[in-house]
């Protein structure tokens, strides 16, 4: 399922595998000559990344990225990707080997659980203000009753009366 181009030095399309013409919609013909990331990416993918994978190429050596891709009918994917660089056996450099995993749905899921996560913290805080509201509503009832029932046991009570006060103070 591993897509896999192959480039020349200046990191032209030579050769894609299968799995790359079935999963990008773009057949050999069509990418032989141009370089990767003038038909699969669009405005879309990060610039940071752009620039560090074609720094990368310039000089000469490996790297790594997850980029945003586009196949042939427009739909966007995410793919891992691993670029090393091809010599001959003079050391000279004769093109680049890319092997491209498709992440789309790993980076659905991450997501997914992103939000699942913001919504959760932002249940907490609600949770937090509404504990932290309902306690000082509470609290403030409660001290005027207690205050009450220590005002009262310093009134004349009959046996009962007091017996019900001093209840309702401990409660």
């Amino acid at each position: 399922d591993n897509m896999v181009v192959i480039t020349d030095a200046e990191g032209l399309v030579d050769w894609v595998n299968p799995a790359f013409e079935r999963r990008t919609g773009y057949r050999l013909e069509d990418v032989r000559g141009r370089t990767p990331g003038s038909v699969l990416q669009h405005e879309d993918v990060d610039p940071e990344t752009t620039e560090r994978m074609r720094t990368a190429v310039r000089e000469g050596r490996s790297f790594s990225a997850e980029v945003l891709n586009h196949a042939a009918d427009g739909s966007a994917y995410w793919i891992f990707l691993e670029v090393n660089p091809l010599h001959d056996q003079d050391g000279e450099l004769t093109g680049f080997v890319a092997v491209q995993s498709d992440i789309t749905e790993r980076r659905h899921s991450e997501a997914l659980l992103r939000q699942a996560m913001e919504a959760a913290e932002e249940t907490a805080r609600e949770k937090s203000n509404f504990l932290a509201s309902m306690s000082h509503e509470i609290r403030t009832p409660l001290n005027a009753v207690l205050g009450l029932t220590d005002l009262l046991l310093l009134t004349d009570l009959d046996t009962d009366q007091r017996e019900y006060v001093r209840t309702a103070h401990t409660s």
